[in-house]
């Protein structure tokens, strides 16, 4: 299982420096407000004593995410990308997550994955094909998964989660994020509640958590003797 002991894990999460390094990405992103209409700039604003605040929920075990804004933004070939807004406090949160667990679960994935990973890239891909090529393999296979975030099964990914990170409230906290329920922007002033589907689009943990699913395909598919080349052909929107 990946991780220290589970409590030291966790700490990690609501340290001083993770915390500070998590605004540092969020104050960069969108400043779009969640559900709770607060932006980066209102949450800077008091900054100093937001992240206290935050720290302290952290550290007793009593944050709760919450609702998730949803938008739909178009697309270049004319449809529409689902698009989740965070609130500001749930994006740092996310993030402090993020650089806590991100190491851990990168070190066990194939060197076949090169979506959504530091250092990797279609780039890295290509060259391992060209490798590939070189060794005599003369047949690809293009294969691309459709919608991939929207159709990923929440309560396998879970389970791929729980088998590997022994942290019960970082567990807490991630089942959390995965069944928080969205809220649909229709028009100004309105929102309707719907039902979460697959990884949210925007969310920080959403490709890391795409990897954590689609590792167990690619030990599988080298276990068989394929060889292998995932990819990821564009970068998710992150809010």
């Amino acid at each position: 299982m990946l991780g220290l002991g589970s409590s030291h894990l966790y700490k990690q999460v609501y340290a001083d420096d993770t915390l500070t390094e998590a605004w540092r990405h969020v104050r960069t992103g969108t400043d779009q407000a969640g559900v709770d209409g607060v932006t980066v700039v209102q949450f800077q604003a008091r900054l100093f004593a937001n992240l206290k605040a935050l720290q302290t929920t952290l550290r007793q075990r009593r944050y709760q995410p919450q609702q998730v804004k949803r938008l739909s933004i178009p697309k270049p070939d004319g449809t529409m990308r689902p698009l989740g807004i965070l609130t500001v406090v749930d994006r740092i949160v996310q993030r402090a997550v993020f650089l806590t667990i991100e190491p851990l679960f990168d070190a066990g994935f194939e060197e076949c994955s090169h979506g959504f990973r530091k250092g990797r890239s279609i780039h890295t891909a290509l060259d391992q094909v060209v490798r590939l090529i070189n060794h005599g393999y003369g047949w690809v296979v293009d294969l691309d998964i459709a919608s991939c975030f929207d159709r990923i099964n929440t309560m396998l990914l879970f389970t791929c989660i729980k088998d590997q990170l022994k942290d019960s409230e970082l567990r807490r906290i991630i089942w959390a994020w995965l069944e928080a329920e969205t809220v649909s922007v229709e028009r100004q002033g309105v929102l309707r509640k719907r039902e979460a589907r697959g990884l949210l689009q925007g969310g920080i943990l959403s490709p890391l958590f795409a990897n954590v699913y689609l590792d167990r395909f690619d030990k599988m598919a080298l276990k068989q003797g394929l060889k292998l080349v995932r990819y990821a052909d564009g970068t998710p929107v992150q809010a």
